[in-house]
């Protein structure tokens, strides 16, 4: 079987009121005492601090028809940045979402206007629809493996994310 799991944090649905880090940077040790079907093992991580994302303040509107260009700054070496955004229109009970990976060693990324055409226009009343945008970053580049017998493949490694709410018009 395969598993799944996360400590330490979560994606808000409400991004402004959740700009609290849950974890400091620094080194964390997940570790199990093992079991009947797999072993024992020690495995380290490391939470970079988390990136600049130097337009955060300006992103409020998102124009679905023109291009749109995430900036940021101070990105830990080796660590994947990706922009997600999207939006939820609860009348007509719709939900878009886009991904990006920006490549190694970008300082800014522009998601085109045919993906974010499928996002949901942001309504007057912005409680029926929600959306938001999220810069972060993870370290798929180097992820620690679990070292435990019965595991053909575990890895233990941390994203940093920070989220605005916003409207796409």
């Amino acid at each position: 079987g395969m598993a799944f799991g996360y400590l330490g944090g979560a994606l808000s649905a409400v991004p402004a009121l959740a700009n609290k880090g849950y974890l400091n940077p620094g080194t964390y040790t997940l570790s199990a005492p093992g079991g009947k079907d797999i072993g024992s093992f020690q495995v380290s991580a490391t939470v970079p601090s988390p990136l600049n994302w130097t337009n955060r303040d300006q992103l409020t509107s998102i124009d679905r028809t023109k291009p749109l260009t995430v900036n940021w700054s101070n990105a830990a070496s080796g660590s994947t940045v990706f922009i997600v955004g999207g939006g939820v229109d609860l009348p007509t009970n719709s939900t878009a979402f886009f991904l990006c990976v920006a490549p190694p060693g970008a300082s800014s990324f522009t998601v085109p206007p045919v993906v974010l055409s499928n996002i949901p226009a942001s309504r007057a009343r912005r409680l029926q629809s929600p959306a938001a945008l999220y810069v972060g970053e993870w370290s798929f580049g180097s992820p620690a493996n679990i070292p435990a017998n019965g595991v053909n493949f575990g890895s233990f490694t941390t994203a940093v994310v920070g989220g605005r709410t916003v409207t796409f018009q």
